[in-house]
């Protein structure tokens, strides 16, 4: 078990909306999820599909050379670029469009890959998380072989509370985080960097 200490969803006052920031990954959480991918291997540069208002963009902008967000979604966009200016990064483009468009990822140079597609049926309701990886919005299997095809096979994903191995089986071997909040499992991420001989799981408590 890894304990961290749980902060403010955000240190500054960004720019989101009510929805984009229950949704979205609380700083301090991946600024956890930075360190981990520091420790896994020399990586330099990023994309996250479904990236949202870039709270983990931003956050892998502080310590990578160069990170994309592609977000379907144009008000996020537009508060992702605000957000990025208001951290003060400036290595941090954000793209508006279609995380499975093949043009669009062929055009994608990252050593490594976050993808974050919707997972709730009813919004701001986490009681509602799908329980396979078609049901995601966009499909996590979809998302899944098309970066790991056109960008790259170092890919980690936020995926629901639902989820366990036997879910992400056809995905492959990969080592699981479970992301506890004030004794919740809130939602967990999937790391398949590198090869595992076995599937791993973690809690990862903040308190």
């Amino acid at each position: 078990m890894i304990k961290r200490k749980k902060e403010e969803r955000f240190s500054k006052k960004v720019f989101t909306n009510e929805q984009s920031s229950f949704i979205s990954t609380p700083e301090y959480v991946a600024e956890h999820v930075v360190d981990t991918i520091l420790g896994l291997g020399d990586f330099r540069s990023a994309v996250e599909l479904c990236s949202c208002v870039g709270s983990t963009c931003i956050q892998l902008g502080r310590h990578l050379d160069k990170v994309v967000g592609i977000e379907i979604d144009e008000d996020r966009v537009v508060m992702a670029r605000k957000n990025a200016i208001l951290y003060g990064v400036d290595n941090v483009q954000f793209i508006r469009g279609d995380v499975l468009d093949i043009k669009l990822l062929k055009s994608i140079n990252a050593d490594i890959a976050f993808l974050d597609p919707g997972w709730s049926t009813r919004l701001m309701d986490r009681s509602s998380h799908v329980s396979d990886i078609d049901s995601t919005n966009p499909s996590l299997r979809k998302m899944f072989d098309l970066t790991k095809r056109h960008i790259t096979e170092n890919i980690i994903a936020r995926i629901p509370a639902t989820f366990n191995f036997g879910t992400l089986k056809e995905l492959g071997k990969c080592r699981l985080e479970n992301i506890i909040i004030n004794n919740e499992l809130v939602f967990k991420f999937a790391y398949f960097i590198g090869e595992y001989k076995r599937c791993e799981e973690e809690d990862v408590v903040f308190e």
